[in-house]
């Protein structure tokens, strides 16, 4: 049996990701070619590395087997790039990053500036919601986690820095629409625009109401 270090980081991106979809958008795959290349890994081993519990994707004792070993290549690999980076006098390495899509606005030109000066350190990026960042978190699968409103929890050194405030929209024939200093109360009867549940700022907007005994009202979600 001969695997290929290709076949072997398909398996990685699907179980950090948790979904054959979000690999292969992150892969720049279609699904359907993911799921072929998936299929014949596992005719490749000769065991089904795969199995669906409701619509939920699970490794199998032969997939969490193959994984780990995969995982160990990987770290292997990585450790050689750094030895012979060292060799070469380079600063190098893996800076793994899961970010709230609000940090779109601001990561990629941060992101910039660190490659021009670490040109040798490989990054890798994931943008999702809180949640989700979340959980990539209590897993451990990254080195740095940029959101608002970090989870409290022992283990998490949280370093504030960038203001990111909250501002309400309304169209310009809105009531309050070019007021300035609006009560909260003013905001009671009105209905709201808002992300999706597990986003940062719908979590941040329902905190901010419920602070003031206030329900938020979704309009469109």
């Amino acid at each position: 049996m001969r695997l290929t270090l290709h076949q072997l980081r398909l398996l990685l991106a699907v179980s950090r990701e948790g979904s054959v979809t979000r690999a292969a958008q992150r892969l720049h795959l279609t699904q359907p070619t993911l799921s072929g290349q998936l299929r014949q890994l596992s005719e490749q081993v000769g065991l089904p590395l795969f199995e669906r519990v409701g619509r939920r994707l699970h490794l199998t004792t032969a997939g969490d087997a193959v994984l780990g070993a995969a995982q160990r290549v990987e770290q292997e690999l990585e450790n050689l790039d750094e030895t012979l980076a060292e060799l070469r006098g380079d600063v190098v390495g893996r800076l793994r990053l899961a970010v709230v899509s609000t940090a779109e606005t601001f990561i990629p030109r941060l992101l910039g500036d660190f490659r021009r000066e670490r040109p040798a350190v490989e990054v890798s990026l994931v943008v999702l919601n809180r949640d989700a960042v979340v959980r990539r978190l209590a897993d451990n699968l990254d080195d740095l986690y940029i959101m608002s409103r970090p989870p409290e929890v022992p283990v998490v050194v949280a370093t504030p820095f960038l203001s990111n405030p909250l501002v309400v929209i309304a169209p310009t024939h809105h009531a309050l629409a070019g007021h300035i200093d609006i009560a909260v109360r003013a905001l009671e009867d009105e209905e709201f625009v808002l992300r999706e549940q597990g986003s940062g700022t719908r979590q941040a907007a329902e905190h901010f109401f419920a602070a003031h005994d206030m329900a938020l009202r979704p309009r469109l979600e």
